[in-house]
């Protein structure tokens, strides 16, 4: 009778009001937040999130639990592989530069770690969910149930973060370069993040029994505050110069054209999807995570003092540097060839950045090796420049 009554709506009693702890497995419908045209749909998750939950009792979908679960396990699976490969980059290390460097290799991996990953966080997210459930006056929560309500939720953040990722591929042509792009979509994505906890609050008191003030607690406010505290930290780690990847020099980048070569570290970017960008003659080159450009190029000259005047005298106007000084540290001791060094100082946002121009001329060819970066990340930045700098070679 009572299996009946929960695969019909229309015959569930109004919520029960009795002592938390005298309802059976702490399961409660409210038949008001079931509505005639309440579907299992993301219209209904994303806007109607108790009308969602209350039929997925009184309809419950096996085949669709383990899909949105199969979801939630690919999101997992690229949100801890960029972490990962965020810490290696910081490091200067190329543990994750095979997958990095490919799409097809990345989604392959994200896809097939996926059903692992669905199966850890069907089973340890529900876990940690039920106590939740459990601290919030539910004593003996069906377990089934709170693992559905914890996967639907989060299909709320996963969803909108596997269409970005999706667009990311489209865009950028590695995931590397994705990683270190300069726009700022990825903010759209962070209040679904936050709305996740209100459709989990909403699911855990629409389907359980639960004392209301603990379940905003446990399920929205302290959640919320973890999220708000773990952006901040990396967002003023990044605005203050903090997070700034060590370049990779021991396992370079070699990039050739019929004229010239030119060495970078291994875990910056090539950005040839840059304006700018001239396969024989302009190179822009990104460290990641770091407020820098280096940029690189090839033209015919008979001077390196009149190519080191034309780029100072461009700098001046276009970024506003001043102070062009030339740089004893980078002479001519151990080469013929004639370099010069200059560098200057301006004042962006606020903030201190330091450029200098480094010019070579060989055979009526100029090469010029530019850079402008926020000072609090020269020092760590300077083995990359200097890897471009050096390895650059007229063919």
């Amino acid at each position: 009778m009572d299996q009946e009554r929960r695969n019909n709506p229309d015959d569930l009693d109004p919520p029960d009001h009795r002592n938390i702890d005298e309802l059976e497995g702490g399961q409660r419908v409210d038949v008001e937040a079931i509505s005639p045209d309440g579907t299992l749909s993301l219209f209904s998750l994303f806007f109607r999130p108790r009308s969602f939950f209350a039929h997925l009792i009184s309809r419950p979908r096996p085949i669709l639990t383990v899909f949105a679960c199969y979801l939630f396990g690919v999101a997992g699976v690229a949100d801890r592989l960029e972490t990962r490969m965020l810490q290696a980059s910081l490091k200067g290390q190329d543990t994750y530069v095979w997958i990095a460097r490919s799409w097809p290799i990345y989604w392959g991996f994200i896809v097939l770690v996926g059903v692992i990953s669905a199966a850890f966080l069907y089973h340890l997210g529900g876990w940690w969910y039920r106590k939740r459930l459990n601290m919030c006056g539910v004593r003996k929560p069906e377990l089934g149930l709170t693992r559905q309500v914890y996967v639907f939720a989060s299909l709320v953040w996963v969803i909108p973060s596997l269409l970005y990722l999706l667009w990311e591929t489209t865009e950028y042509a590695t995931p590397l370069a994705a990683g270190q792009g300069d726009d700022y979509g990825l903010l759209v994505v962070f209040p679904f993040l936050y709305w996740s906890l209100v459709t989990s609050y909403k699911g855990a008191t629409t389907c359980f029994a639960v004392r209301r003030g603990r379940a905003l607690l446990w399920f929205t406010i302290l959640p919320g505050a973890l999220y708000t505290l773990v952006i901040s930290a990396f967002v003023m780690a990044f605005i203050t110069g903090y997070i700034v990847a060590k370049p990779n020099v021991d396992q370079p980048m070699t990039y050739t054209r019929e004229t010239f070569s030119v060495q970078y570290p291994g875990n910056w970017i090539l950005d040839r999807d840059d304006s700018d960008f001239e396969a024989d003659s302009y190179l822009v080159i990104d460290p990641p995570f770091a407020d820098c450009v280096v940029l690189v190029s090839i033209e015919e000259a008979l001077s390196a003092q009149d190519m080191a005047k034309e780029w100072c005298d461009h700098l001046q106007k276009q970024n506003g540097i001043t102070d062009f000084e030339p740089v004893v540290a980078w002479t001519d001791k151990d080469d013929p060839k004639l370099r010069l060094c200059f560098a200057g100082t301006t004042v962006i946002d606020g903030s201190p950045y330091v450029c200098q121009v480094y010019v070579r001329v060989e055979d009526e060819r100029g090469y010029a090796c530019w850079y402008l970066s926020a000072k609090s990340a020269v020092e760590r930045l300077q083995p990359g420049i200097d890897l471009i700098r050096s390895s650059f070679s007229f063919r």
